[in-house]
Parts: structure tokens; C-alpha cells; sequence
């Protein structure tokens, strides 16, 4: 199916992927956005009005666009509970949804993304508004996703070059001394508060072996590379590279797989 992407509306992505076509009620005679992913509307496009649609159950007021009077039709189309819970975890692009729920999956997303745009997100509690707050990726190398309320940021060729090499040295030298865990707490949905930084014995005991390095760069990571860190570290570079990403919903909206239960 050829198309040509809306760079601008993570929404309008979402929908070109799993075909599903944009929903609109009226138009308006003057330039608007949408008050959801904040996009274009010029006079005379088909749109929705949002008055009425935020009421005090709606939580990500927030996040809306000030003064914005309508809604894009793709905005409006995922307004459902398949694409606020069923596909809560998944990535979109030009070839369709994936799915983005277990630690392979994500893994594998993290190690060979799509080309170019493309969204994904990750819930953290049920039929959350994620999509259209989700940032659109125009870089491969440097990811964005949103997970919950929060933006993910993950300079991919770091993680994979420089912070798992450095995480396995700091596991190797933990296992030489004896020394039990991990090098640092790891947490699936960022919500530890002691991640994000190598324990402290490690630390000490990494400057004595000549690892301190290691140590440095691993304190550098934003925490959406701690997440994909967390993920990268489970799985041999090989061993991705032979598999596929599960693609749930093709651009023809042929529903291909429903998601699995989350795999930790």
C-alpha cells in the first residue's frame, strides 16, 4: 500500500499504518490546529469540534493545545479502546504496527528500528492517551518514544557500542570479586529511584581495578537509555538479528496477531 506520511501527526501515522481512516463531522472557515497532536487544520479541511470532549474524566488536559477549537480526523479515529489499551504497546511506520510489549520485542525494536518516521509508545496503567503525545522519530540513531507521562530519549549507537560494552565489564568484574547483582537497578518502566546510577561499591571497586570509565559512562545515560540498556543487555546481538518484530496490524488494517501477554 503506497502512501505518503503525515511527518507532522504521530496520529496520522498511527492511522496510515493500520489503515484505519480518519473520522470528521465539519470544517471550519478559518486555519485551526488540532487541540489534541496540535497539527494543521487549514480552512475548509474536514475536521471535528472538541468542545465538549474534555470533560473533568479527561486527564491530559495539559497537553493540549491552548485556544484550539477542533480535533484532526486521525486524532479522533484512534479515540478508541483498541488504540488506548489493546495497542498501548506497540511502534508504527510506513509497514504497519508492531508490537513493543515484551523484553524481545522491545529489544529487537532498539536494534533494528524502522526506517523513518515512525512513533512508539508504551503504557504504564490502563487506556492511556499516548499517541497523540507521542513524539515522531525522523532519526533512526536517536530515539523517542513515550512511555505513560514520560519521554524516553536513546542515542541508540551509544547504548549499543559504548554501554553494554561497559555494563559487561562492570558484571564481569563484580563476578571475578564475588560480588553479588547487578552493576545498578534496572527497572522495565523507569520507576525505580535508584536508577540511573552504579551502585556505589561497584563504583569504588571499579576506580581500584582501572574501570572507572566504564563507570562514567554509564552514569551519563539519560534514563531512556538506562530502559534500553535494561532491555539490550538480555539478548546476543546475533540472535536479533535473525528474528522479525511481531507486526500486529498491517497498513491494509488486516489484524494479523493479537498481543501476547507481556513477557518479562
Amino acid at each position: 500500500m503506497s502512501m505518503t506520511l503525515d511527518l507532522r501527526s504521530p496520529s496520522a501515522i498511527y492511522c496510515h499504518a493500520s489503515g484505519t481512516a480518519a473520522v470528521t463531522r465539519r470544517t471550519y472557515a478559518v486555519d485551526t490546529l488540532c487541540a489534541m497532536c496540535g497539527t494543521d487544520i487549514p480552512a475548509g479541511t474536514p475536521c471535528n469540534p472538541s468542545r465538549g470532549l474534555f470533560d473533568a474524566y479527561f486527564n491530559n488536559k495539559i497537553d493540549l493545545i491552548e485556544g484550539a477549537a477542533a480535533i484532526c480526523g486521525h486524532c479522533m479515529a484512534l479515540w478508541s479502546k483498541d488504540w488506548l489499551q489493546k495497542y498501548s504497546k506497540t511502534y508504527a511506520s510506513r509497514d504497519g504496527v508492531f508490537k513493543l510489549a515484551s523484553n524481545l520485542d522491545q529489544a529487537l525494536f532498539l536494534h533494528r528500528p524502522p526506517p523513518p518516521p515512525f512513533v512508539a509508545i508504551l503504557s504504564t496503567t490502563q487506556q492511556q492517551h499516548l499517541i497523540w503525545r507521542a513524539p515522531v522519530n525522523l532519526d533512526a540513531d536517536i530515539v523517542y518514544l513515550r512511555m505513560g507521562d514520560e519521554i524516553l530519549r536513546v542515542r541508540r549507537r551509544h547504548v549499543i557500542e559504548r554501554a553494554l560494552p561497559a555494563w559487561h565489564a562492570l558484571a564481569a568484574m563484580m563476578k571475578q570479586h564475588g560480588m553479588p547483582g547487578l552493576p545498578a537497578a534496572l527497572d522495565r518502566e523507569v520507576a525505580r529511584f535508584s536508577m540511573g546510577i552504579v551502585r556505589e561499591d561497584v563504583a569504588r571497586r571499579a576506580d581500584d581495578s582501572g574501570l572507572g570509565p566504564h563507570v562514567q559512562t554509564l552514569n551519563g545515560l539519560t534514563m531512556g537509555e538506562w530502559w534500553a540498556l535494561q532491555v539490550l543487555r538480555l539478548f546476543d546481538a546475533q540472535a536479533l538479528a535473525e528474528q522479525a518484530p511481531v507486526r500486529l496490524v498491517k497498513p491494509t488494517a488486516e489484524r494479523l496477531v493479537a498481543p501476547a501477554a507481556e513477557a518479562r
